[in-house]
């Protein structure tokens, strides 16, 4: 089943695998990150033909209860070889950007 990752209304990647929500379960339906801060839907994981379940997330300018935010990642999540790679760039863009300039 095709999913796919947007980062508000951009396309920033599709796969064939089924997404995981944790290392062990496997997500039944697609999600939107809504930001509790600002209220924006800054993402989603869109699987076709399955119904919408609303996350709470922070955005990239509102981190919530994460270190990172923005991120698709859940913190307890260990497998990334379902995300299409332009995902696993983004995840690791964030979180460089996140890192504060060495000395």
């Amino acid at each position: 089943m095709p999913t796919s990752y947007f980062l508000g209304n951009r396309l920033l990647g599709t796969t064939t695998a089924t997404p995981l929500w944790d290392d062990t379960t496997f997500v039944q339906s697609s999600q939107v990150f809504v930001c509790p801060t600002c209220g924006e839907a800054w993402g989603r994981i869109a699987m076709d033909g399955r119904e919408w379940l609303p996350v709470r997330r922070g955005c990239q300018k509102h981190p919530w209860t994460e270190d990172i935010g923005g991120t698709f990642l859940p913190a307890w999540r260990r497998r990334l070889d379902d995300l299409p790679p332009e995902v696993i760039a983004y995840e690791f863009h964030i979180r460089l950007a996140g890192v504060p300039d060495a000395p």
